[in-house]
């Protein structure tokens, strides 16, 4: 193999190409860590993985400031350093709003955001690098655009559904065409993408390997393969953009909905009376993609507020429809006492749960009741002492769906908590886990108007990056500088 004669900006873009996708192996990691154990420390294995991985793309994309790269450069790093940013003010969140475990909170979407502008970025640093490593970083770097605009569904994957199951195929869809957008924009020959989208499939494959080797939940493999070829048909047979992003659209959520239903309970499916609702915001969330992605928008200004009205409208659909998220609320708080909860499939319908505290005496334990958490749905049911520091009871909860199930008490004036996680394959499951006080939301005021504040940033950051890929493409790539 001939070796380039510089060989820094390769090796660097490589090794940063690489850490991206060590991070996303990072995030589904976590994912599926927080469905089994719960809220964990900022040190939790798959955190340390994730930090490393975007220190390490930090690291190889700042070994180029040895001679300038421009605006690719600038915003690979800026996007790192947001991603880290974004930790701390997540851990500041969760201490001053209480648990918020859902992935579309708005310090998580400033971490997908702030990714997403990372691998952007060193995706457009890719573009031109010679030789067989070069073209291997271009294609781990889309890879890792296409798996960054798949994270905000990634507990849907693994069947965590914290909205109603409908909202899973337009967010999955739209984060597809925006990852075409924008791997198009910087790769625009003709088999660039496919062979991205191979590659993400590979990665998504070695990613449930391994949770199935950790033990973990599991997570299914996308069709985006499917999806690249049916990107590369419809990009040969309709020629407007806008047109093709709709048509694309639709052909997307079809296919998205039949390989959910193929996956059956190792998913999250989406009930075919779902189907019209998911089209439409799809294709609503096609039509602002296709404005913000107009070539000659960035010319005309004015095309950039208009496809930003759109995507809120699209986004403003499904928040709007969806009620609050409260499907896991996996945030533990101060631990009291140990003990043991049981989940047992009792029929099509309903659970039955059981608490064994390790100590005794129990007598300042009184139970209050039992919960059971789907998509947004809360159904609750009686618990009651069935024993010395035993306590049981029964809840609704369909066969077919993960369900979470949580015990709650009262220890001296106290509210207690433990719960379960019951996938839709299972009739049993048991942990063994403190005890432990969940802490109080404060008020909703703050909380709104912080919400507010981040997702005005969120909304700026993704504009910045696929603005600065409209305008940085192949010409402003390392083999051109």
């Amino acid at each position: 193999m001939k070796i380039p004669r510089n060989p820094t900006p390769v090796l660097a873009v490589l090794v940063a190409s690489v850490a991206g996708v060590s991070g996303l192996v990072g995030t589904y990691w976590d994912d599926t860590w927080h469905t089994d154990r719960g809220r964990d420390t900022l040190l939790a294995p798959p955190h340390v993985v994730i930090y490393l991985s975007v220190l390490a793309a930090l690291a190889a994309v700042a070994v180029l400031g040895r001679r300038p790269r421009g605006p690719a450069q600038r915003m690979a790093l800026v996007g790192g350093a947001a991603v880290l940013a974004s930790a701390p003010v997540d851990e500041a969140w969760h201490r001053g709003f209480g648990r918020d475990a859902v992935t579309w909170s708005p310090p998580h979407m400033v971490a997908v955001v702030a990714s997403l502008m990372l691998a952007t970025g060193v995706l457009a640093l890719a573009v031109g690098l010679p030789g067989r490593w070069g073209r291997a970083a271009q294609v781990l770097a889309a890879a890792a655009v296409i798996g960054v605009l798949q994270v905000p569904v990634f507990e849907l994957d693994s069947d965590v559904p914290q909205f109603p199951e409908w909202t899973y195929l337009p967010v999955a869809v739209v984060g597809w065409l925006l990852a075409t957008v924008l791997v198009r924009r910087l790769l625009p020959d003709r088999w660039s993408l496919i062979a991205a989208t191979g590659i993400y499939t590979v990665i998504r494959v070695g990613i449930t390997g391994l949770l199935a080797v950790l033990g973990h939940s599991a997570t299914i493999v996308p069709p985006i393969l499917i999806l690249g070829v049916l990107h590369e048909l419809v990009e040969r047979t309709v020629r407007r953009r806008s047109v093709r992003l709709v048509v694309e659209a639709v052909g997307a959520t079809v296919v998205w909905f039949a390989w959910l239903k193929a996956f059956g309970a190792a998913t999250t499916a989406v009930p075919a009376s779902a189907l019209p609702a998911a089209l439409a915001v799809a294709v609503l969330g096609a039509v602002g993609v296709a404005a913000l992605s107009h070539t000659g928008g960035w010319r005309r200004p004015r095309a950039l507020p208009a496809g930003a009205v759109v995507l809120i409208v699209a986004l403003g659909a499904v928040f709007s429809l969806a009620p609050v998220a409260g499907a896991h609320d996996p945030g533990q708080g101060r631990a009291t006492r140990a003990a043991t909860l049981t989940a047992d499939r009792l029929d099509e319908t309903s659970v039955m749960v059981e608490l064994d505290v390790d100590a005794e005496p129990c007598r300042d334990l009184i139970a209050r009741r039992t919960t059971a958490r789907r998509a947004g749905d809360t159904r609750s049911g009686p618990l009651e002492a069935a024993g010395p520091c035993r306590y049981r009871g029964v809840v609704e909860a369909e066969a077919g769906g993960r369900w979470f199930l949580y015990v709650e008490l009262t220890e001296r004036d106290r509210r207690v908590e433990l719960w379960v996680p019951l996938a839709g394959d299972e009739t049993t499951a048991s942990v063994h886990r403190p005890l432990y006080e969940p802490p109080a939301r404060p008020s909703g005021g703050p909380q709104a108007i912080g919400g507010v504040v981040l997702y005005v940033a969120i909304l700026g950051m993704l504009l910045f990056t696929v603005r600065s890929a409209a305008r940085i493409g192949p010409a402003a790539s390392l083999g051109r500088a």
